[in-house]
């Protein structure tokens, strides 16, 4: 099994070193996948916060993760290196790790980081579901 998720310079070491933080995930499962679904600012403390439920995801035995950041408002290096990290582990376990961005302050960044060599980025459509199916 593979070691979990963590970012490169991170201090975490269990739950008491996670601190409240203006930002939001909820996780749902829709047609067998995961949907991780963030809100807010997604900046260095926010993905700290979110180590623990990638790893839970990843290792949650399903066969996809979608990252939804249609409620992002701020979407940072910290985030996207979190998700560079979390792709060996996401193949490891047998993942497939989506991100879905519509919005410029996602896409932009994202695009000009590469982050889509370590993992896919679609556009969101209407719903998570129809982004990696072309349903709808």
């Amino acid at each position: 099994m593979s070691e979990c998720v963590r970012p490169p310079g991170c201090a975490h070491n269990g739950d008491e070193d996670f601190q409240p933080h203006p930002f939001g995930s909820v996780v749902s499962a829709e047609s067998g996948r995961l949907v991780l679904e963030l809100q807010g600012d997604v900046d260095v403390a926010a993905g700290n916060w979110l180590i623990r439920p990638l790893n839970k995801a990843i290792t949650s035995g399903r066969t996809e993760l979608l990252i939804d950041t249609a409620g992002v408002t701020f979407w940072s290096v910290a985030a996207m290196d979190l998700l560079v990290t979390a792709a060996p582990a996401a193949r490891a376990h047998g993942v497939r790790l989506v991100v879905l961005a519509d919005d410029p302050r996602v896409r932009r960044p994202a695009r000009l980081a590469g982050l889509d060599r370590w993992v896919e980025v679609h556009a969101r459509h209407k719903s998570p579901l129809e982004a990696v199916t072309g349903a709808g």
